[in-house]
């Protein structure tokens, strides 16, 4: 599982093709090509601990098997 975040998943994407991404769809997005956005993005505090949690408890309950 990888959290982008103000980044590109297009240009910094995960690898893996079963990689799983979470992230945030906004019109300023992705802010990384633009300083001044950069640095007041909050962007990434608005992904949430239970979708993250989600995504990972699935990623290991394939990892199982």
């Amino acid at each position: 599982t990888t959290i982008f975040a103000p980044s590109s998943v297009i240009k910094n994407g995960p690898l893996a093709p079963n990689a799983c991404v979470i992230k945030i769809n906004k019109d300023c997005s992705p802010c990384q090509f633009d300083m001044r956005k950069l640095v007041t993005c909050r962007c990434i505090a608005e992904i949430g601990i239970d979708e993250v949690w989600g995504k990972v408890r699935t990623d290991l309950e394939l990892y199982r098997g």
